[in-house]
């Protein structure tokens, strides 16, 4: 006599009539049905999600194309800006003044402790000491880092950097040869530290954050303020005079 075998459980019908019913009911037909409509969702989520990255990974470096255009705008023009403030200036001085100006930079110098990182060094230093506490303190831990590991030397304390004209936003540091340079509107200080302070904030939200989209407003928060130079010579004032 013939038979008619179940190919989910192996089941053994006497009639095809008899297979065709017991298919409607078959328990591990219905398993196996269930087990592949899990499998095919689990890969259109699994599709949707990485749809999902690609595009967040792309807006992400169309941002940060606009904003290098827009560093490269602001530096041009803060560029022609310092070159103009370097122009000497006509101004007829007699002993006297020249003797007060001798004795401020005197006064400055003993203040002051050099300033000689060069960018790779600051950006080391950044690596080092920038971590999930300054990124998620935002501009006022990232401030206050600047001043203690950057403008500050770790041997004698003293500051690098002091801001002789707070409303004109005049600042000094002493270069390596003991002379006494100005730094109008904070832009060479700024000019230095501004690359790798943004380096190190997005390292952190790529690297120890994994770029979540609950921390993507910090890191853009962040990376405005330490883009902002009159802001971050505002907050850095306090923290350096």
């Amino acid at each position: 006599m013939s038979s008619f075998t179940c190919v989910f459980c192996n089941k053994k019908l006497k009639s095809k009539q008899g297979l065709e019913r017991h298919n409607n009911i078959c328990t591990q037909k219905e398993q196996l049905v269930l087990i592949q409509q899990i499998e095919t969702l689990r890969q259109q989520y699994e599709q949707q999600i990485e749809t999902l990255r690609q595009q967040y990974e792309q807006q992400l470096t169309n941002q940060r194309e606009q904003l290098e255009i827009q560093r490269e705008k602001i530096d041009k023009l803060e560029n022609q800006i310092f070159e103009i403030a370097k122009q000497p200036k006509n101004i007829t001085t007699n002993n006297n003044t020249t003797q007060t100006h001798n004795n401020r930079n005197t006064a400055i110098i003993n203040q002051l402790a050099p300033y000689d990182l060069t960018k790779d060094q600051i950006t080391q230093l950044f690596y080092q000491h920038f971590n999930l506490a300054t990124f998620h303190g935002g501009p006022e831990e990232i401030v206050k880092l600047t001043a203690r590991v950057i403008l500050t030397n770790p041997e004698t304390q003293k500051p690098k950097v002091i801001c002789t004209d707070i409303s004109r936003k005049n600042f000094r540091y002493v270069d390596e040869e003991q002379e006494v340079q100005v730094d109008p509107g904070f832009q060479k200080t700024h000019d230095l530290i501004k690359e790798p302070l943004s380096k190190a904030n997005i390292r952190v939200y790529t690297d120890d954050l994994n770029t979540a989209d609950q921390y993507r407003d910090q890191w853009r928060k962040n990376e405005d303020f330490i883009s902002d130079r009159t802001g971050f010579s505002d907050q850095l004032i306090k923290w350096i005079v």
